[in-house]
């Protein structure tokens, strides 16, 4: 028991400190998520993004984790009626498209660069790679599915940048921004892209 009470008294004592001894960073953030390129998110507009990450300090500026991110888009039936029309220009005039939203997952190793390490508002940039998901939609022209997209895992990159505004010493409030890429299929026989910019606002605990 007293042991325990001096392990006890040892972490409430390091709650307290922080500055270069902090060696861990916890990161809850969530905003907008925007569809940018690629065909596989061709017919889906700007949705949401929540998000939460884990790294570990390798020295003061070099942080090493992993990223969780989860976004959702809305379908766009104007964008596919605009195509549809194209595909069929003789097709009736009050075609009616329907269709459901996708879902984005990924997880990634990612490093982290503080530009400001002893400064109470930190830049920071970040890079990494990892796995995405995107799930499944059907769009139904008058009630008749005409486009099937499966769900697909792919290995994808990341780059994102963003500033944290120290609250307390163990606490900043951040703002980022990130670009996610599909690089290539694990399923090599079929082929994929899509590409989403977020931005961001949230937390970073550090510990």
């Amino acid at each position: 028991m007293r042991h325990f009470l001096l392990i006890l008294a040892l972490v409430m004592l390091t709650s307290f400190t922080y500055g270069q001894e902090s060696e861990q960073m916890i990161s809850i953030t969530g905003g907008l998520a925007n569809p940018i390129g690629g065909d596989d998110l061709r017919y889906w507009k700007t949705g949401f993004n929540v998000g939460a990450g884990y790294s570990f300090a390798l020295s003061n500026t070099l942080w090493w984790g992993v990223q969780v991110d989860f976004s959702r888009f809305g379908f766009n039936p104007e964008s596919y009626l605009n195509d549809w029309n194209k595909w069929w220009p003789d097709s009736q005039t009050n075609t009616n498209i329907t269709g459901n939203g996708r879902s984005f997952y990924s997880i990634s190793g990612c490093f982290t660069v503080m530009l400001a390490d002893k400064s109470k508002i930190k830049p920071f940039i970040q890079g990494g790679m990892g796995v995405t998901i995107l799930t499944s939609s059907i769009i139904a022209v008058n009630g008749e599915g005409k486009s099937f997209y499966s769900t697909y895992g792919n290995l994808g990159i990341l780059a994102g940048a963003g500033i944290a505004f120290e609250l307390t010493p163990r606490t900043s409030f951040i703002i980022e921004t990130k670009y996610q890429k599909f690089v290539w299929p694990v399923n090599l026989e079929y082929s994929h892209s899509a590409s989403i910019a977020t931005i961001k606002t949230g937390m970073v605990f550090w510990m």
